[in-house]
């Protein structure tokens, strides 16, 4: 990630949690039966991901990470977010670095995100800066989505829109595509939980397909 942006992102993460708060700790780790990354799937089989975070007031800084299949082994990626004091209207900022085989590998990728939520509803706006001497074009991707709790479970609809849904582009900025991911999820116990997704895409696209994937992850 350029210095400049992450310092920025630090200095006003900081300023904005400089109130008295409590270091805090949560994480999960779930079992994929295929990795689905905005409607585009990433390799056949499944995998194992998982996400560490710590968190200060405000500001959270943490690691999502994947096992992976074909090129790379794993899937390493680091974020830092930041809450906004914006009362009923939840909002934050926040960037985040895409690394494989723990940043040995090249081809890493960093993209900056604005979101906001209020009551079931939310909106998430991710921008990827060119890179690496133009071959990663500039690209966005604008994901809206709601949820509701209905007989037991909890159902949501997500629909994403962009130019940016799959890493295998170079130089030239992708067409922008639409998907729609349909989702219901199902707490078993207060940490365990399962959940059915189905990805539909939305125009004619050779990356994007129908694709129905189950979860089961533990939350601590």
């Amino acid at each position: 990630m350029k210095k400049s942006a992450a310092i920025i992102l630090l200095i006003a993460a900081f300023s904005v949690s400089a109130q008295a708060a409590e270091l805090g700790f949560s994480g999960d780790v779930s079992l994929v039966s295929t990795y689905v990354w905005r409607g585009v799937t990433q390799f056949n089989g499944a995998a194992m991901q998982g996400t560490a975070e710590f968190s200060y007031g405000n500001l959270s800084v943490g690691m999502w990470n994947s096992s992976m299949q074909g090129e790379f082994s794993v899937e390493t990626d680091p974020y830092i977010g930041l809450s906004l004091p914006t009362g009923p209207l939840e909002t934050s900022i926040g960037a985040i670095l895409y690394g494989y085989d723990f940043f040995t590998s090249p081809g890493s990728i960093y993209e900056i995100y604005a979101a906001a939520a209020y009551g079931p509803a939310s909106l998430v706006f991710n921008f990827t800066p060119e890179q690496q001497d133009g071959e990663v074009p500039s690209v966005y991707w604008l994901e809206l989505a709601a949820a509701t709790s209905f007989v037991g479970a909890e159902w949501s609809a997500g629909l994403g829109y962009g130019s940016y849904s799959d890493w295998t582009y170079s130089g030239d900025t992708p067409d922008a595509v639409a998907t729609l991911l349909l989702s219901a999820s199902k707490s078993l116990t207060e940490a365990l939980s399962v959940s059915w997704n189905y990805a539909l895409p939305l125009n004619d696209d050779d990356d994007l397909s129908n694709v129905f994937f189950f979860a089961i992850g533990y939350g601590f």
